[in-house]
């Protein structure tokens, strides 16, 4: 109560300041803090309160005519009957703010966030309202005419009989809003999705619905209204093949347009030839997985891992390997605590690579592909326990002392490829690539034991450039880390029966990048250094991002010469035949989901979490347009010979850009689940698009000019 008694003392001594040094003519005020303040019928005409953090600030009946609040913080601030006539909001904080019966006429809020915003009877004639976010905002009985509100986002708004006579809604965002009875004489609404827009009783006279997305509208009378296409509406798009055992981010054209490969929900590899839309091959694709298992110093927890590391070149059409390259700098083969036992730490070397029994000797070891020999010691030196490839999962339990057999431990599915004994030596825990199981050394019996599931396991395909069309050659990249728990406890004092609870961890994939002549590909794997190959040659490259704040994200030029990471909320474009870093491009205000270079490498474009699509200068380093969207953008890809742009969105919509106008020129709803990967054939005429992790669709688009 104190404190609390103490803020309100300092925001009443900070409201007095502010009346004093105004009443003298002051009136820059930028960056004051005034939340939850009481600024009610104060007359602050003309007052700069730019950045100012206003939220939850009462501001009933207040003059702010003329007043620049852009960038202010008004997050549910109280501005019920305010006057706000001409000023500026741009990209303020309106979010929850009450406005009810406020005057906005003829003020700017261009990209402002009025969203779930209270509004009901606002005076906004002639306001600009610009790309702004109006979701869920409550306009009823508005008055919005003339008011500009291109691309704005007024999804699930509710804006009943509201004036919004020659107001500019083009490209507008109107899906699920509210519009019944409202008047639209002479709107303007080029390119708006109305999609499930309720416009029952609404007045459409001249309103100009070229290009909008009006069919599936409820009670809509467009009798009067302007229908029919746009001059410059440039894209048209058809469903050419759907394929619904497909797995949406898991595709690639080959180079001459003539396959199309996709892996499927049963871990094949798909071949398709788009000329007859057949099927002409499917390559199974083996896992070859190298594991690990350990128990910690104390013997209540059991950790085990899981690691792939491939990269793979496969003949497309008999389904042959060419070749296997593999980069073992990061594998995780073997897991081992430090000398004191508390910390555990995850280590390989490669083929051969090295295996560590916990607090017992390191040994060199082959055999990769066929399994890992591996052996254990008790610590209290009475047994080892050992394992080959060619046992059938069985586990010889031997007397170190006279070296004779004892007991074969016996059930895996598969090799046993890791051994653990506990640190008082009375249990032993094994792995194989299928099973984990834990045995009791007195009983002989196996007191726990589950299987291992890798459905979230997948690889990354493409093909590669050849000069030979009958000799295509098709790359995929198994790259796939698991690290798990489990904890153990004794039920009895005596130890004899044992609890396994708990399924904690922590699982990555890498992120992969190829260029568009398929020349070269890079590959980051959680932290580890960024792995470069010369799809040619099969040579891997030299270079390393080791900073972990640059994440899996990347995206190549066209010839591989430069790569683009993010980096927290930036993009870093790095060099990659000086290995220097070039600069980073900074703009983005939240995630960063997908990153892509045009064709020339003169642009790159960047979306993601802050509704923003941007489009930067690679040689200037500099952003050359910002585009505001409705959903967040999860991938991009350019078109292969045109000033076009692709981006796939949450929502499941499709948008295409030029890019010398900077504008959108078409969009469609292309999934029921958010869209997580598209790429255009060689030829432009094909864009394929998969749904996310959580669907099994993959589809081919026929674009065209109409």
């Amino acid at each position: 109560m104190l404190e609390n008694n103490l803020n309100n003392s300092i925001i009443t001594e900070s409201v007095k300041n502010l009346l004093e040094a105004y009443q003298c003519g002051k009136r820059e005020f930028a960056q004051l803090n005034l939340e939850n303040a009481d600024l009610s019928q104060l007359d602050l005409s003309g007052i700069n309160l730019s950045n100012a953090n206003l939220r939850k600030a009462k501001l009933v009946g207040t003059k702010l005519n003329n007043g620049n609040l852009s960038g202010a913080n008004l997050e549910r601030a109280d501005l019920q009957c305010a006057d706000l006539r001409q000023a500026n909001l741009n990209e303020a904080n309106l979010k929850k703010a009450k406005l009810d019966a406020a005057n906005l006429n003829a003020a700017t809020l261009i990209k402002s966030n009025l969203y779930s915003a209270y509004m009901p009877r606002i005076q906004l004639f002639q306001a600009n309202l610009q790309e702004a976010k109006l979701g869920d905002v409550e306009l009823t009985a508005a008055n919005l005419e003339e008011c500009i509100l291109d691309k704005v986002s007024l999804s699930g708004a509710r804006v009943r009989k509201a004036n919004l006579k020659k107001a500019s809604l083009k490209q507008a965002y109107l899906y699920e809003c509210k519009l019944q009875f409202s008047d639209l004489t002479g709107a303007n609404l080029q390119k708006a999705d109305l999609t499930k827009a309720e416009l029952d009783g609404a007045n459409l006279t001249q309103t100009d619905l070229r290009g909008a997305e009006i069919d599936d509208a409820k009670q809509a009378n467009i009798e009067l209204a302007i229908l029919g296409k746009l001059d410059n509406q440039i894209i048209e798009h058809s469903l050419h093949i759907e394929f619904k055992d497909g797995l949406g981010k898991y595709f690639t054209f080959s180079q001459d347009g003539n396959l199309f490969a996709y892996y499927n929900n049963y871990r094949k590899i798909v071949i398709i030839d788009l000329h007859s839309s057949q099927e002409i091959n499917k390559i199974n694709i083996p896992r070859e997985a190298v594991v690990s298992v350990a128990f910690s110093s104390n013997g209540q927890t059991i950790y085990h891992s899981f690691y792939v590391n491939e990269l793979k070149l496969w003949n497309p059409f008999t389904g042959d390997l060419i070749s296997n390259l593999k980069h073992h700098s990061a594998n995780f083969t073997s897991l081992v605590f430090d000398s004191n036992g508390k910390g555990v730490g995850v280590v390989g070397t490669g083929e051969p690579f090295e295996l560590h029994d916990i607090g017992h000797e390191t040994r060199t070891l082959k055999g990769y592909s066929s399994g890992i020999q591996t052996q254990a010691y008790s610590p209290n030196g009475c047994f080892i326990a050992r394992s080959a490839p060619d046992t059938n999962g069985q586990i010889e339990l031997i007397d170190k002392q006279t070296g004779n057999k004892i007991y074969i431990f016996d059930g895996h599915k598969a090799a046993v490829q890791s051994l653990s004994f506990s640190p008082d030596s009375k249990l032993l825990a094994s792995k194989s690539a299928e099973d984990t199981k834990v045995w009791q050394i007195e009983t002989r019996k196996e007191i726990y034991g589950y299987l291992q599931s890798f459905t979230s396991y997948y690889p990354y395909v493409a093909f590669t450039d050849t000069d030979n069309k009958s000799h295509q050659i098709l790359v995929t990249s198994d790259f796939c880390g698991n690290f798990e728990r489990k904890n153990v406890n004794s039920s009895r004092k005596n130890g004899s029966d044992y609890n396994f609870s708990g399924d904690g961890g922590y699982s990555c994939e890498a992120h992969i990048a190829i260029s568009a002549d398929r020349k070269v590909l890079a590959r980051r794997f959680d932290e580890q250094a960024v792995q470069l190959w010369n799809l040619e040659t099969g040579q891997e490259l030299s270079f390393s991002i080791l900073d972990s704040r640059y994440s899996y994200l990347m995206a190549l030029s066209s010839q591989g010469k430069i790569l683009a990471a993010r980096y927290n909320q930036e993009i870093a474009l790095w060099n990659l035949h000086t290995k220097n870093l070039i600069c980073n491009l900074t703009g983005h205000t939240d995630y960063i989901k997908a990153i892509a270079f045009s064709p020339d490498d003169k642009i790159l474009a960047s979306g993601g979490w802050d509704l923003t699509l941007r489009l930067w200068n690679v040689q200037e380093h500099n952003e050359i347009q910002t585009l505001s969207v409705p959903e967040i953008v999860l991938t991009l890809a350019f078109h292969p010979k045109e000033a076009i742009l692709a981006s796939g969105h949450h929502d499941g919509t499709i948008k295409i850009w030029d890019i010398n106008k900077m504008e959108e020129v078409h969009s469609f709803k292309a999934h029921q689940q958010e869209i997580e990967a598209l790429a255009f054939s060689p030829d432009g005429k094909l864009l394929a698009s998969g749904e996310g992790n959580r669907g099994s669709i993959i589809r081919l688009w026929k674009l065209k000019r109409n």
